[in-house]
C-alpha cells in the first residue's frame, strides 16, 4: 500500500506541475502510460496475481490524470512530433497484436514493449528539455515501484514482469533528469 501511495503521490506532483504549466507532459507518452499498465493489471488478475495487481494499476490511473490535466492549460504540453505519433501507433499495435491472442502472457509482454514505446518521446524530452518535466513525481514513481516489488508474493512471470520492469524503468530515469546535479558532484 506505501508503494500505490507513493504512485498516487507521484501522480499529484505531476498533476500540480502541469495545472501550474511548470511540467509539460508529452500526451502521447502519458496516454500510453496509463494504457499499457491497466492491460498490464488485469492480465495479472486474469492469472490470479494478488495485492501486487494494485502497483501496476495505480502505475495506470495516475498517467490518466495526468493526460486528462494536459487538457486544462495550454501551456501545459509538449509539442508533438511524427517521432512522438509514430513511437504510439507502434505502441498501439503492441495493444492491438496482445488483443488479438487474449494470453494473459502475451498480454503482459505486449503492454511492456507498448509501454516502452510510449516512454521513449519523453526520454528524448529528458534529454533535450529536462526543465519541462516534474522531476520530484519521478523520484516519487521510482520509490513506489521499486517498493512495490516487496508486494510481490509468488514469484511468475505474469506477478513480476511489469513490476520489474516499472521499478527498472522509473529508476533508469532519475540520471536523465538530475544530469546537471550529477555533473557538477563530478566536477
Amino acid at each position: 500500500m506505501v508503494s500505490v501511495a507513493l504512485s498516487v503521490l507521484s501522480g499529484l506532483s505531476y498533476i500540480r506541475a502541469t495545472l501550474r504549466g511548470e511540467a509539460k507532459p508529452n500526451r502521447v507518452t502519458w496516454l500510453l502510460w496509463s494504457i499499457a499498465p491497466m492491460i498490464g493489471a488485469f492480465a495479472q488478475l486474469a492469472s490470479g496475481v494478488g495485492v501486487s495487481t494494485a502497483v501496476i494499476f495505480a502505475s495506470g490511473i495516475m498517467p490518466l490524470c495526468v493526460f486528462i490535466a494536459s487538457f486544462s492549460n495550454r501551456n501545459a504540453y509538449w509539442k508533438l512530433e511524427r517521432f512522438d505519433y509514430a513511437c504510439g501507433v507502434f505502441s498501439l499495435l503492441a495493444v492491438l497484436l496482445w488483443a488479438v491472442t487474449a494470453n494473459p502472457v502475451v498480454a503482459i509482454v505486449f503492454s511492456l514493449i507498448s509501454d516502452m514505446l510510449a516512454a521513449t518521446p519523453t526520454i528524448r524530452k529528458f534529454i533535450s528539455h529536462p526543465e519541462t518535466e516534474d522531476r520530484r513525481s519521478y523520484v516519487l514513481a521510482a520509490a513506489g515501484n521499486v517498493l512495490g516489488l516487496f508486494s510481490i508474493r509468488d514469484y511468475t512471470f505474469e506477478s513480476t514482469a511489469f513490476n520489474v520492469y516499472l521499478a527498472v524503468m522509473t529508476v533508469s530515469f532519475l540520471p536523465l533528469l538530475f544530469r546537471a546535479e550529477i555533473a557538477k558532484l563530478r566536477a
